[in-house]
């Protein structure tokens, strides 16, 4: 039998890295609160891409202001480029390491003249059940 899905099972979504910034360089997203969930969905989005390759990772931590470190996920994270652009890449974090704060990071190399739009949202879900 399938898991029951309720509206307090998922909760709100989070911005990690904001839409609508031209996006040349490294950049870490936001810090997002997984104390009350055991998983997150992580959505990169990748909208145009002009140059520059955009590496996704995620970093997790103890607490909200500690430090953060690289942390695994379950899925594929795919690097955007002018070549593999406006598309999503979701990948699920789960609190196997006991880390309740994650953040986004996208990595970017070649060195962009013009870069890209992109963004990642934090879907923060209990045990068992999706958005």
């Amino acid at each position: 039998m399938g898991a029951v899905r309720n509206a307090e099972d998922v909760i709100s979504p989070s911005i990690s890295i904001a839409q609508g910034a031209l996006v040349t360089s490294t950049v870490t997203g936001a810090a997002v609160d997984l104390t009350q969930v055991d998983q997150a969905l992580i959505i990169f989005n990748y909208g145009v891409i002009t140059d520059g390759t955009f590496t996704p990772s995620i970093t997790t931590s103890s607490t909200s202001g500690g430090t953060y470190a690289a942390d695994t996920v379950s899925g594929t994270l795919t690097a955007g480029t002018s070549a593999a652009d406006e598309t999503l890449v979701a990948v699920t974090y789960n609190k196997d390491s006991g880390k309740d704060f994650v953040k986004a990071v996208l990595t970017v190399t070649d060195s962009p003249a013009t870069g890209g739009f992109v963004s990642a949202t934090v879907i923060p879900f209990k045990n068992g059940l999706r958005p």
